[in-house]
């Protein structure tokens, strides 16, 4: 990006205006009973790279689908950008728009400009964030252009109280994907009455249930022997992932190595050197594992698999363990965030400890046959997101906090007020 967009704070993509797409719109749509909004959404990348991207997408791809005019502003570019483009009004390229609390300043001069821009180029009724740090742009965003300020939140950050307190006055509506996020938040001093949950589903058509006869076309299509015991891991391989405790569990385990693969479908992206690490993770893996790059469309490693693991340290909800249950494969995963809220009734035995290497090895050994000795689980699992967690009852949940963030607009705090003067 050139220093004068960098200055200015655009780089517009044109997008085909949506048919639905008409100035300021703000009209009842008769076939989902809600008023129909103008949202500045921003997000941090467009890449697949787990699952606060990809529910940023299909929660705004959806919303666009109901008749809400979504204008994009992202930091970094990616794979998804088409996808994108099919359903936005408008993308934008921008700076960085966090402001960490060591350089406000600095972060905040950087941000001005995108946030004046947002008056008189998009004209939300909604301003929309995805972190809690990029809430002083969405304050000054949100008052320039007179909107409601809407911040979804995911895991609970280490933040200082007081940095969460006033961050977190100036948002209409808050809004955490877990109860367990919600309640962490609450704790670092977040208003609960203004903080609603809404669980981040899936789109089950995405995520299609898969008997043997898929199994077998996405092991032929992905080079995979066609019989045999395969466990997937997908997302990021990061650190907190504790990809390692998952090597050091699958070398333990009894059964003949040639007959069980682990997939391993992902690269770090946290880390400082993820080439440095992704080298040795493989030094330190079995032959048995088999490394795969990160893609958007996991339906084929999913079908591939027999049973989906995620050895997680901290999970806001489990978005990958969502996805797998949906394919009607039971889920291995750590007892922590909001896993648990997931794996309920007969389903929380697939629940371990976190680094828990002789638990997790366990729960692997137990599900090498489930096949066979229990063929009704893949209907139970599948069941558990049917019934609970799909991206269609996670939108409508979504809309109402939206709506009511319009309603009472007027009642951001004094930051807010204060700019809207200025403005």
């Amino acid at each position: 990006m050139s220093a004068a967009v960098r200055e200015s704070g655009l780089a517009s993509s044109p997008c085909p205006s949506p048919p639905f797409a008409s100035g300021r719109l703000f009209v009842l749509d008769s076939r989902y009973d809600m008023i129909s909004m103008n949202i500045l959404m921003a997000v941090e990348r467009l890449t697949p790279t787990g699952g606060v991207e990809m529910t940023a997408f299909q929660m705004s791809e959806e919303l666009a689908k109901r008749g809400h005019v979504i204008d994009l502003l992202y930091e970094v570019d990616g794979e998804m950008n088409s996808a994108y483009l099919r359903f936005c009004r408008s993308m934008t390229q921008v700076p960085p728009l966090r402001c960490e609390p060591t350089a406000l300043l600095r972060s905040t001069k950087r941000c001005v400009p995108v946030a004046w821009n947002a008056r008189r180029a998009h004209r939300p009724d909604v301003v929309f964030v995805h972190n809690l740090m990029t809430v002083p742009w969405g304050a000054m965003a949100a008052a320039a252009s007179g909107s409601a300020l809407v911040c979804l939140l995911h895991e609970v950050d280490a933040y200082h109280p007081l940095t969460v307190r006033i961050l977190g006055s100036q948002v209409d509506r808050l809004i955490a994907v877990s109860d367990y996020a919600r309640d962490g938040w609450i704790e670092l001093g977040l208003d609960s009455r203004r903080l609603d949950t809404v669980y981040c589903g899936i789109a089950l058509e995405r995520y299609p249930f898969g008997g043997m006869a898929e199994r077998e076309a996405a092991r032929t299509a992905l080079g995979l022997p066609a019989e045999g015991f395969i466990a997937l891991y997908f997302g990021r391989l990061d650190p907190d992932k504790c990809i390692n405790v998952l090597l050091e569990a699958w070398g333990r385990l009894t059964t003949d190595p040639a007959q069980r693969r682990l997939v391993l479908l992902g690269s770090p992206v946290l880390h400082p050197d993820p080439d440095a690490y992704q080298r040795e993770l493989k030094a330190a893996a079995p032959p048995s594992c088999v490394w795969m790059p990160m893609r958007s469309d996991v339906v084929q490693p999913l079908h591939a698999a027999d049973i989906v693991v995620q050895p997680t340290r901290k999970e806001a909800l489990g978005r990958v363990v969502l996805e797998g249950l949906a394919t009607g494969r039971p889920v291995l995963a750590s007892r922590v965030g909001g896993i648990p809220e997931i794996l309920t009734d007969e389903l929380s035995r697939f629940l371990v400890e976190p680094e828990d290497v002789v638990g997790l090895t366990r729960g692997m050994e137990s599900l090498m046959n489930w096949r066979t000795s229990e063929p009704e689980l893949a209907r139970t699992c599948f069941t558990r997101v049917a019934d609970h967690f799909t991206l269609a009852h996670s939108v409508d949940r979504l809309e109402e906090s939206l709506s009511r963030a319009v309603s009472h607009r007027c009642h951001r705090g004094p930051l807010g007020r204060v700019l809207r003067r200025t403005c």
